[in-house]
């Protein structure tokens, strides 16, 4: 097998702030194995954290390369910094001899793209299910069975900050502000039914979805579960054990990353504003039919033969992204939380981690969930939702569903 020989020079960003990338080394795995170990180091502003794009060139930068994926973060902090490239992934049986690589650093933003990948196109027998990393979008085509829709699992990273939340002058509900500490990062999509089948649950008894008509159902989002195939666990938050057959255990166990949750209802509303607070509208709104419900009298089966884009669920790729970069938050199907149900009646500042008050008797079985389903009045879905309650163990027909989250440590940081 020829050697792959990487030489390494480092590019500045041209940024408002003064950054710059030293001391670039990139170096193949020996033997070879299809990776390359980039190290860098940066210096900047202290504590901010930096977007990494990798590219190279060769034959005397007639051959550009780009980095899509990555097996650590591309995400750089002040001092040094180590990521791998799956280079092999990119580039399988590529030979060269002049290889260049060129490191871009970035300050992290909202609409910065720093994508986490999970595979799950092993299935359910899968022992493992492979994690990388990416600073390019997906290949997301309308109704399409595209992978990030079917057989992997795409999860943006949002920066921390401070938001306000559930505000709403139609009805006269207060504003409450919290402090997001952590970035986490949140799925792009509602899991879809094809997702759900490559993982799925032990504790499942009941099917998935209300609408699965096989032409139609791979990239609809899976829309009758429960908090409790999803998660499990009766006591949360004051015992954070899950069910150790839930969809998220199953994931946390095949990727070893801990952190898979739902995200809690702040993290959930501060995606879905992306930014806007005017008047308490939300951006990326997916409109749909006023009198969008299923007719009296109808069956499963008769609804779902009669599935149009008007009628039930949709796409989760039909509507436009919001400015941040997430499909389908709103009008499409109700979305589980971690949040215990609450009642705050005054502005206050709530902490990132903030679960609710521990309830008693039946309101202790309570889980937020968010976003409109295609049941939901416009003024509901469109714009103004804040969210409500409903039993762990309750379905609503053809409309709960859910997105994942992972917090980042201190440790990633």
């Amino acid at each position: 097998m020829n050697k792959l020989i990487c030489f390494a020079f480092a590019v500045c960003a041209l940024v408002a702030q003064a950054v710059t990338v030293s001391g670039v080394s990139a170096r193949q795995r020996w033997p070879w194995n299809n990776l390359v170990d980039v190290t860098f180091t940066v210096a900047g502003s202290v504590g901010e954290a930096y977007s990494v794009e990798l590219s190279a060139e060769c034959s005397a930068g007639a051959h550009k390369l780009t980095c899509r994926t990555l097996l650590t973060e591309p995400i750089a902090h002040v001092g040094e910094n180590r990521l791998v490239w799956d280079f092999g992934a990119d580039y399988p049986d590529f030979r060269a001899d002049d290889v260049k690589v060129s490191v871009l650093v970035t300050p992290f933003s909202d609409t910065t793209p720093v994508y986490m990948v999970i595979d799950v196109s092993g299935g359910v027998s899968a022992s493992t299910y492979p994690v990388r990393y990416t600073t390019t979008a997906p290949v997301c085509s309308i109704g399409e069975s595209d992978p990030c829709k079917t057989t992997e699992i795409w999860l943006k990273r949002v920066k921390a900050g401070l938001g306000r939340f559930g505000g709403n002058k139609n009805f006269g509900n207060p504003w409450h502000t919290c402090t997001l500490t952590k970035d986490y990062y949140l799925g792009i999509f509602p899991v879809t039914q094809a997702q759900w089948e490559n993982v799925g649950s032990g504790l499942l008894s009941d099917a998935h979805s209300f609408f699965t008509n096989s032409t139609c159902s791979a990239t609809r989002p899976v829309d009758n579960v429960t908090y409790y195939v999803v998660r499990g666990a009766l006591g949360y938050p004051d015992d954070m054990s899950i069910s150790n057959d839930s969809f998220i255990k199953r994931l946390r166990t095949k990727t070893g990353l801990e952190g898979i949750d739902l995200p809690s209802s702040w993290q959930w509303e501060y995606a879905c504003r992306a930014g806007d607070y005017q008047n308490g509208s939300w951006s990326g709104c997916v409109i749909r039919r006023a009198a969008n419900s299923i007719p009296d009298g109808t069956t499963v089966e008769e609804a779902d033969s009669m599935w149009t884009e008007e009628y039930g669920t949709m796409y989760v790729d039909r509507g436009a992204p919001n400015p941040w970069g997430f499909y389908s938050m709103l009008g499409n199907v109700h979305e589980w939380t971690g949040n215990m149900a609450l009642t705050i009646t005054k502005d206050q500042v709530l902490p990132d981690n903030f679960k609710g008050p521990t309830p008693s008797g039946n309101a202790a079985a309570s889980r937020v969930i968010r976003g409109g389903s295609w049941k939901s009045s416009e003024i509901y879905n469109c714009c103004y939702y804040s969210g409500r309650t409903r039993s762990w163990k309750t379905l609503g027909p053809g409309d709960s569903g859910f997105r994942i989250a992972i917090e980042v440590s201190s440790e990633e940081e």
